[in-house]
């Protein structure tokens, strides 16, 4: 099983934590600090707390390898894609009001 926690703040650069295990005992590890993964281990002694934000049950280390060279976490988050959904569609509505009050400033050209 592959999975993708996702943590609540972030530590330097990083927010996520993408690792394999054989068993949920493994992401058990994660939360009370026993787990040999310096990154979650670092979490966990700043207190930081996490969500399992995604799971493969179809995966093998190789897998886990893969995904991880490809530095794409917060992609592969579920979490992070709907927070940036909710950033964009702000924006937009923002643009979008701003375009109105500009058409609408406008001085109207005597014909």
């Amino acid at each position: 099983m592959l999975y993708l926690l996702h943590y609540d703040t972030r530590l330097h650069h990083a927010q996520h934590y993408l690792g394999f295990a054989e068993s949920e005992k493994r992401i058990e590890q994660h939360a009370n600090g026993t787990s040999r993964a310096h990154l979650p281990a670092a979490f966990f002694q700043n207190g930081v707390n996490f969500v399992v934000a995604r799971t493969w049950d179809e995966g093998a280390r190789t897998d886990e390898r893969r995904l991880k060279n490809h530095k794409n976490a917060r992609l592969l988050c579920p979490i992070c894609r709907q927070e940036k959904l909710r950033i964009k569609a702000a924006q937009r509505r923002a643009r979008y009001h701003a375009q109105k009050q500009q058409r609408q400033a406008a001085p109207v050209l005597a014909a």
